[in-house]
């Protein structure tokens, strides 16, 4: 491949990346503020309902003879009536008859309380922004949108590189682009060392110095690479 069509293909791709991946990129850094200052907004108004029990329900209690759940059945009777998926918890009570399941949701959760008598549905949801923040987290969001975040983050990583590997072609840049990416790997390491509180053990004056000298020597080591490709 020659150089001229390596720089095209770069160029192609990070257009590509950028375009497809602007809506993604925009969503994960809004969120990321509202995450790093805790922003949730007020939480939405419970909502809950009673339904009664009909044929296909009571069967799967074992109603009106004895009550003996089936508890793989109930769950699809609830799905079918619901938009609920697979409960994260199911408690029985026998003594009382009684079947509580809990179910995880995005920035919410809802509680099915099962008897003899009806079928009672609470359902607890946060705020549109709690929504938005659980969904950058991926929690509670199912197995489609935890594959889209792997892909997003797949996609901005193949955006970063190419987006360096466009300035590495430019000669008169490369240096600079060198030493911008050490600063840009270091920096977040400094400010976690040595300026986040509580982060690991306290430096003293000549660890902080240690430290400007390892940033010193891979800006150095930066310029031998473009001399090598030179």
């Amino acid at each position: 491949m020659t150089r001229a069509l390596a720089l095209r293909c770069l160029r192609l791709i990070h257009l590509y990346t950028s375009a497809v991946l602007l809506a993604s990129l925009a969503f994960f850094a809004v969120t990321g503020v509202a995450l790093n200052h805790g922003w949730y907004g007020q939480d939405a108004a419970a909502e809950s309902w009673s339904l009664p029990l009909d044929e296909p329900l009571q069967a799967a209690l074992g109603l009106p003879s004895q009550w003996s759940p089936d508890l793989t059945r109930l769950q699809a009777e609830i799905s079918r009536r619901t938009t609920l998926g697979t409960p994260q918890r199911i408690e029985q009570f026998e003594d009382f008859e009684e079947i509580s399941l809990e179910y995880d949701l995005i920035a919410g959760q809802a509680l099915v309380l099962v008897t003899p008598a009806e079928l009672s549905i609470e359902i607890d949801r946060g705020s549109w922004l709690a929504v938005l923040n659980a969904l950058h987290k991926g929690r509670g969001s199912g197995g489609v949108w935890s594959a889209f975040i792997d892909v997003s983050a797949i996609g901005m990583l193949v955006f970063a590189l190419t987006g360096f590997g466009i300035v590495l072609f430019n000669r008169q840049r490369r240096r600079q682009a060198l030493v911008t990416l050490a600063a840009g790997v270091l920096t977040p390491v400094l400010l976690y060392g040595v300026l986040t509180p509580g982060a690991g053990p306290q430096r003293s004056p000549d660890g902080v110095r240690a430290v400007a000298v390892e940033l010193s020597g891979l800006a150095a080591r930066a310029s031998e690479v473009q001399a090598e490709v030179d």
